[in-house]
């Protein structure tokens, strides 16, 4: 255990002392909070705003995908087109709101709610279904993991549900 207090309060001067040559990273180097000097390969450099354009409707299609949305059907453009909003609003509020996570997210929440309502309202369709897409976006990464355990308990437990209501169907 070190201690680095003497009797008559002044700093001893025996024990390691290293001294190391480090330069601090400049601003310029720093991009949303990460230190990415422009030496680094390709692959550890932010990606340009353009490929938000192709990265977004692709993460959204997929991701309704995922949640089992037949790729023909009429609501799958409609889920992508409501994240991509999401997406949009979420990043544009970040830019001009800052330090307010929570209003940031509400924007986006409102957006998802009301574009999803809009097409619930004219098309006739599902609100719900439409919408879980652009609320899944809004999720930050950190919470994707519980989430996504959940969904899968989820499924497993409806599949045992499905299976057990079969077993008791075909005994009587």
């Amino acid at each position: 255990m070190a201690d680095n207090t003497t009797a008559n309060g002044t700093v001893p001067l025996s024990g390691t002392w290293t001294f190391v040559h480090s330069v601090p990273p400049t601003q310029q180097n720093i991009v949303e909070g990460c230190y990415r000097p422009k030496m680094f390969p390709w692959y550890l450099q932010p990606f340009p705003l353009w490929t938000a354009f192709i990265i977004v409707p692709l993460f959204s299609t997929l991701s309704s995908l995922a949640n089992l949305q037949p790729f023909w059907s009429k609501q799958l453009p409609v889920m992508v087109v409501i994240s991509c909003c999401s997406y949009a609003s979420n990043k544009i509020a970040n830019h001009f709101i800052f330090n307010r996570s929570d209003v940031v997210s509400a924007i986006g929440a409102f957006t998802v709610g009301i574009l999803g309502n809009i097409y619930s309202r004219k098309m006739r369709g599902t609100a719900f279904t439409s919408m879980v897409t652009g609320v899944l976006f809004l999720v930050p990464v950190s919470h994707c993991t519980s989430i996504m355990s959940t969904i899968f308990i989820v499924d497993v437990v409806g599949t045992f549900s499905s299976w057990w209501n079969h077993r008791q169907w075909e005994r009587h």
